[in-house]
């Protein structure tokens, strides 16, 4: 995971989830892989943050809301850029994996 992704970039990613667990016997041993199709919005340290749902610009009532998580990127098993045919990839910040 060495490319380097520009930041508002449509993304495929594969990661392992996260596992809470509370007043369990038995630990889960394994974490199951998951993968989803967000937008890469920032980079924070060990971590990326993505968005699943977000306000068009160009909408006259926007207030800027959005929705999404922050992965830690160990437990990122994949991520690629997504392009639609003919679509350019967005100039300006990158964020390195």
């Amino acid at each position: 995971m060495d490319e380097a992704i520009p930041k508002g970039s449509a993304v495929y990613i594969r990661y392992r989830e996260h596992i809470p667990f509370s007043n369990t016997i038995e630990t889960v041993k394994v974490a199951a892989e998951r993968e989803t199709i967000r937008w890469l919005t920032q980079e924070i340290g060990k971590y990326i943050c993505i968005q699943h749902d977000r306000t068009i610009e160009s909408f006259q009532y926007s207030n800027g809301s959005a929705s999404g998580i922050i992965l830690r990127k160990s437990y990122i098993l994949k991520i690629r850029a997504i392009h639609e045919k003919g679509e350019r990839v967005k100039t300006g910040s990158t964020v390195h994996h």
